[in-house]
């Protein structure tokens, strides 16, 4: 079930509205990995015509999120092969970012990045795994952000997002919590030390294992889950048709 939230009149268009909207029902995993949805069915959830509707599914079409097949759209369900692939994409852009990074990174930057990590680290003390996720998100934001390359920035966006369909669906262990951790610290202290061979062999090495971990968990979430049916029985607050 969805909390209530406001959506404020704005001149956003109203398929960016809608795209927002479903995109975050994926991401919050209320739309499941594999279910049918259909243009009818958002049209009804969101309080808004076909026409928005439409133009938001194909967008998320675009962006891999959705897959069709005929007149059936479902919630696209990564496959192992496909967490490689794009792990191999993400592990190549982030290198890249991370090398043009180390060299614009101020002081100031890097104490901000230093304190993404303090935080990372009191929300895994406390449990709070969303957080965690949050703060590890904004660790890897802040390395490709501070590339200054927004071409970069974009690309790594779009390679990023499909994946989030697989965190959602995974658990993460005090051993795997760790991990993170350390591998985080370990990178940052190679960029304070402008040690651009280490610190991309470190961001190499963290990939890999997050690669390694998502797939093995994707496996066991794929055996023990029942295959997802149709449109749910789902509500969500009204997007306004004023300002398409």
């Amino acid at each position: 079930m969805f909390m209530k939230k406001s959506f404020k009149l704005t001149r956003e268009p109203l398929y960016e509205r809608a795209y927002k909207a479903v995109l975050q029902m994926i991401l919050d995993g209320n739309l499941k990995a594999g279910q049918r949805i259909t243009e009818a069915f958002l049209a009804e959830l969101l309080t808004v015509s076909p026409t928005p509707v439409r133009e938001a599914m194909r967008k998320l079409e675009h962006e891999g999120l959705l897959q069709s097949s005929g007149n059936t759209v479902r919630i696209t369900k990564l496959s192992q092969q496909d967490v490689e692939q794009l792990y191999s994409c993400r592990q190549a852009l982030e290198v890249i970012g991370l090398r043009l990074a180390i060299k614009k990174l101020s002081k100031e930057d890097l104490q901000r990045l230093d304190q993404i990590l303090n935080e990372a680290e009191r929300a895994a003390a406390r449990n709070d795994f969303v957080q965690l996720v949050r703060k590890n998100t904004a660790f890897h934001d802040s390395l490709i952000e501070a590339s200054q390359n927004s071409w970069l920035m974009s690309v790594v966006g779009f390679v990023r997002r499909p994946l989030g369909l697989v965190r959602i669906q995974i658990t993460f262990n005090q051993k795997e919590v760790t991990r993170i951790l350390e591998d985080h610290r370990t990178i940052l202290k190679w960029i304070e030390k402008r040690d651009v061979r280490r610190a991309t062999l470190a961001m190499r090495k963290h990939m890999l294992a997050d690669c390694k971990y998502m797939i093995r968990e994707l496996k066991e979430v794929s055996q023990r889950s029942p295959e997802v049916g149709d449109d749910t029985a789902i509500t969500f607050p009204a997007l306004a048709e004023t300002g398409s």
